[in-house]
Order: C-alpha cells, then sequence, then structure tokens
C-alpha cells in the first residue's frame, strides 16, 4: 500500500497524471484544462525519454559481451519507437511500461539510501 502511495507522489512531483495499470489516461488528461494537459504530455515525453536513456546505461554497465548489449540497446530503441514521427499503440504501451519501471526504481534505490 505504501509503495503505491510513494509511487503517485513521485508521479505528482514529476508533474505527471498518477493513474492505475491499464486505466484510461485520455480520459483523465481530458479532465486537466488545456494548459495543464499540455504540460502533462510534454513532462511525460521527457520522462520516458530519460527513462529510456536509464535504460540503456543500465545495459551499458551489464557484465554482457558488447555485441549483445548493442543488440539489447537496439531493441529498447525499437519497442519505445525512439526516432518513430508517429507512434503505434505498442510503442506508446511500451513507453508507459519503462516510465513507471524507471519510478518504481527509482522509489526502491531511494528507500535503500
Amino acid at each position: 500500500m505504501t509503495s503505491t502511495i510513494l509511487y503517485d507522489i513521485k508521479l505528482l512531483d514529476m508533474g505527471l497524471v498518477p493513474t492505475a495499470k491499464g486505466s484510461n489516461i485520455s480520459y483523465q488528461i481530458e479532465q486537466l484544462d488545456s494548459s495543464e494537459a499540455l504540460r502533462a504530455k510534454r513532462k511525460f515525453r521527457k520522462a520516458w525519454r530519460r527513462a529510456v536513456r536509464w535504460r540503456i546505461i543500465r545495459v551499458r554497465r551489464s557484465g554482457h559481451q558488447q555485441t549483445t548489449k548493442e543488440k539489447r540497446i537496439q531493441d529498447i530503441k525499437r519497442a519505445v519507437g525512439w526516432n518513430c514521427a508517429q507512434p503505434t499503440r505498442h510503442h506508446r504501451k511500451e513507453r508507459d511500461r519503462l516510465v513507471r519501471l524507471w519510478i518504481w526504481e527509482s522509489i526502491k534505490e531511494n528507500d535503500n539510501d
């Protein structure tokens, strides 16, 4: 219970809209006024890019061979649609999943400190 509260607080601190997994984020963003909705969308774009960079750093620090690391990095970029002008539904879901993972890991790291 406390971990979900910490998660929601972290989202609010980052300026993101807290949602339950599988809930309709579009509906919740529609409830915001236009400037807040625009700000939340920008914050999410910034967050998923940071999450991808965080994931890539973790892969580079892993003990795998260089060729394996580069393949994993390319797989991560492909999954989130790193250079896609129009992301697909799969890309958006993967971005959301990666941001969730990044936030959970940051909460766990802060808990251990």
